[in-house]
């Protein structure tokens, strides 16, 4: 048009831009929903798998939680029962706070695990001589503090001379290989990781071996 001004052409928005936007709300959203916090999940824990594995009902959705910056000893080695225990102990039939860290490649979420009384159940674990500092993934001073001071005190799994860190305990002792799952949830829950705790939950229960313990029936509340 004569004497007009030429209007700037606005790109069109790109459908994989889109996506993306729509992928981080979703994500949002679902942590959000647990306990109207992001980052937040709240839930009663109705399984115990093993010393650093749970599983947390949050009524309209359940979750499979990895205890994170910590790792337990295997199913196998010395203080692996003794671990398994001590979690059922502190978190058997209760409401938990998952402070979540991030959901690795199996489905879990990992993330911090705070007990009705505010206690922090790595930490717990640690402090009993129940756990190692996973350094690898935390580089929490208070957790190397804490594994250092159960060593000193020879307390749990320090009492012997040797003791075998469970990603070392792996290495000797291979396991059938498991699939991670697409989509961030699980098809049914595996029972560790792959190694464990690496990249540190689901639909079905079923197992080749039962957990430690498990809420039977409706839990009362």
């Amino acid at each position: 048009m004569s004497g007009g001004r030429r209007l700037a052409r606005v790109p069109p928005v790109k459908p994989i831009w889109l996506a993306g936007v729509v992928a981080v709300a979703l994500l949002a959203g679902w942590l959000a929903a647990g306990s109207g916090s992001a980052g937040e999940l709240s839930g009663r824990v109705t399984w115990v798998y093993d010393g650093d594995t749970i599983k947390v009902d949050g009524g309209d959705r359940t979750w499979r939680v990895r205890v994170f910056g910590v790792d337990t000893p295997e199913s196998g080695q010395p203080y692996s029962k003794a671990a398994s225990r001590f979690t059922i102990d502190l978190v058997k039939n209760r409401i938990v706070t998952i402070r979540v860290v991030e959901t690795d490649k199996y489905g879990r979420i990992v993330g911090q695990v705070i007990l009705p009384d505010g206690r922090n159940l790595g930490r717990e674990l640690l402090r009993a001589g129940l756990a190692w500092h996973f350094r690898w993934f935390s580089d929490d001073p208070d957790l190397a503090r804490l594994e250092k001071e159960a060593r000193a005190a020879r307390r749990g799994l320090w009492a012997d001379p040797g003791p075998v860190p469970p990603w070392e305990y792996k290495r000797s002792h291979p396991r059938r290989s498991r699939r991670p799952v697409s989509g961030g949830r699980p098809k049914r829950p595996e029972s560790r990781g792959a190694p464990k705790g690496l990249a540190q939950g689901g639909a079905s229960d079923r197992r080749t071996t039962p957990p430690p313990w498990r809420c039977p029936g409706d839990c009362p509340g």
